[in-house]
């Protein structure tokens, strides 16, 4: 069996990666024949395998909708600033998935709420974990567009199914009886089975403030977040800067 021969068979196998990995090991002038069968074989398997995580965390990244990619390493720590270096890399081994809690993430605006969650759900993402970010003004919409179309329940099926689900900007305003009604459905079905991270400019306390449309319905829904969930307040001045001269905003 000649190169061609071998780099069809793959592309017919749909080993692309492993495919894409001999080509370029051609291309290169490496002589085959110099490598072992084994060595050969491994690293065919190691090109394969690299290929379809690269595909499933592609895949992850579209499906999560995240506004913006973010790694763990572009967060900034600092035990001042409620996160230190050891507690950051605590999150980011994504235990909290695994033992299906959630996380509450405070602190005034620009001090990397938004930030810190979009670095979540990336790790989430890469350790092959379904995921999905909603801003609460989206999410509120996207509940009453359900609700007119006929799809409210497939909404709730896609939002509850998800390993870790992100809520963004939470309690910035009150909240309507239908909406909250649907936060209680969400954390009905997700407590203690999958993962939540609320982000809010407020502390977790004041959140009943806004649940007034319906007190029973908004205590029964804080009560499912409290009871399996940890905070992480965020401190510090705001780390926006904005330039009037010019159109760059900086985070």
């Amino acid at each position: 069996m000649n190169n061609i021969e071998r780099l069809k068979l793959l592309d017919k196998l749909r080993w692309k990666g492993a495919s894409a990995w001999l080509k370029a090991i051609i291309e290169n002038g490496t002589d085959l024949n110099k490598m072992s069968p084994l060595d050969l074989f491994d690293n065919l398997l190691e090109a394969a395998d690299t290929h379809k995580e690269q595909r499933a965390l592609t895949l992850l990244l579209k499906n999560a909708r995240l506004p913006r990619r973010v790694i763990p390493a572009d967060v900034q720590c600092s035990a001042p600033n409620g996160l230190s270096k050891e507690k950051w890399s605590y999150l980011c081994e994504c235990n909290f998935i695994e033992n299906r809690t959630g996380i509450i993430i405070t602190g005034k605006t620009g001090v990397g709420k938004t930030h810190t969650s979009l670095a979540l759900a990336y790790q989430a993402c890469s350790m092959q974990k379904s995921t999905l970010f909603y801003n609460m003004t989206r999410l509120q919409s996207d509940i009453n567009d359900a609700r007119l179309q006929g799809t409210y329940y497939k909404l709730m099926k896609q939002i509850t199914k998800v390993s870790l689900l992100i809520i963004d900007d939470f309690a910035l305003t009150p909240i309507l009886e239908p909406t909250l009604i649907a936060l209680y459905d969400i954390m009905e079905a997700r407590s203690g089975i999958n993962s939540t991270i609320f982000t809010s400019q407020l502390p977790f306390n004041s959140w009943y403030d806004l649940l007034s449309a319906n007190l029973n319905v908004g205590e029964a829904f804080l009560d499912r977040i409290k009871g399996c969930s940890e905070n992480l307040e965020l401190k510090g001045k705001s780390r926006r800067t904005f330039k009037i001269s010019s159109t760059t905003t900086q985070y």
